[in-house]
């Protein structure tokens, strides 16, 4: 399983959250900071053709483990349940390609 640490504490709005995880999961140039982008991105996320610089092996899962998650609840409950509500959309389109890939959060 591949984890991936986001620093919740440099998250203070939308523009913050979308720097923090381009830069964590090193989406392309193009990453159109949105929420459909980082569907996209979290989606295809492994192989040589992937959208992202870590390139995982096929069926290889993910943990994101959002440091200071307490902070991000409490400040910007918004993004906090967004983050949530997105990586159940992302494990649904997984289970619908039929691809054993899940994602999962983890508070810290």
């Amino acid at each position: 399983m591949a984890r991936i640490v986001i620093n919740g504490a440099t998250i203070v709005g939308w523009p913050s959250f979308h720097d923090e995880f381009s830069r964590a999961f090193r989406f392309f140039d193009g990453y159109g900071r949105n929420r459909d982008a980082w569907i996209d991105c979290m989606t295809d996320l492994h192989g040589p053709k992937a959208l992202s610089g870590l390139r995982l092996p096929a069926g290889e899962s993910i943990e994101i483990v959002l440091n200071d998650s307490a902070i991000v609840a409490k400040s910007y409950p918004e993004i906090f349940a967004e983050l949530l509500r997105l990586t159940r959309y992302a494990n649904n389109l997984y289970a619908e390609a039929q691809k054993d890939v899940r994602i999962s959060v983890t508070e810290a």
